[in-house]
């Protein structure tokens, strides 16, 4: 018999600002806003929400410089 369990998540909505970002990765900011806001990170442009920092990553495989325009158009 398996037994079922209930799993409960409690979602955090804290909010990000751009400065927040440039503080904590040592980044500079070239274009936009510092005190741009926002609900969550994504390194992924075909699951990002509306809100969503888009995280662009170079990779082995991928360029997600590459993506911008779609994450841009996603959210």
């Amino acid at each position: 018999m398996i037994a079922e369990q209930l799993i409960t998540c409690n979602v955090d909505m804290t909010i990000f600002n751009m400065q927040d970002i440039l503080t904590q990765t040592g980044g500079t900011l070239i274009s936009g806003k510092v005190d741009a806001s926002f609900s969550g990170v994504s390194i992924d442009s075909r699951n990002i929400e509306q809100g969503n920092l888009f995280w662009a990553i170079k990779g082995e495989r991928y360029d997600g410089n590459n993506f911008i325009n779609e994450a841009q158009n996603n959210g």
